[in-house]
């Protein structure tokens, strides 16, 4: 990983002496990998969009609020990420729905037992109940939202 920074990144020296410290001294907490996706990022695409793509990323996986999210974010998540996407003249389908829609579960009765089993985010909210059905309030924006099964596998979804 190390190696990598000194390739692919312009940081000074000794910030890449003290990010190998850390990654030596705790892995598990990717401290090195994490600055190296933030500063390739930034180079090609911009500060901007790197900052954006972060709050992403700690939004979809639970370590800050989806609410941070701005639109053209999750707007962007939907272009370049698979997810689902629904009319606007279609009433809200239910959560159980959702998850089958999204590729989750191939039958609705798989989605019920993890529903019931709390494994399931909606908009990062946990939901326990199999007969949760969304309500326009509930959607970010007033149309996305953003589905997640256990910790990493997240599908976001919009009514276009």
């Amino acid at each position: 990983m190390i190696k990598f920074l000194k390739f692919y990144t312009f940081l000074p020296k000794e910030e890449i002496e003290e990010l190998e410290a850390l990654h030596t001294s705790d892995p598990g907490r990717r401290v090195a990998h994490k600055k190296l996706a933030e500063e390739v990022t930034s180079l090609i695409h911009g500060k901007e969009e790197m900052l954006g793509a972060v709050a992403a990323s700690k939004a979809l996986f639970g370590e800050a609020e989806i609410t941070e999210i701005g639109e053209s974010t999750l707007q962007s998540l939907c272009d370049t990420t698979p997810s689902v996407a629904l009319s606007s003249s279609e009433a809200i389908p239910s959560l159980v729905d959702l998850l089958v829609l999204a590729g989750f579960y191939t039958s609705k009765g798989a989605a019920r037992r993890d529903l019931t089993g709390g494994g399931i985010y909606f908009n990062n909210q946990r939901i326990s109940d199999p007969e949760f059905t969304p309500k326009t309030e509930d959607l970010l924006f007033g149309k996305y939202f953003v589905l997640r099964k256990g910790k990493k596998n997240f599908k976001p979804g919009f009514y276009k």
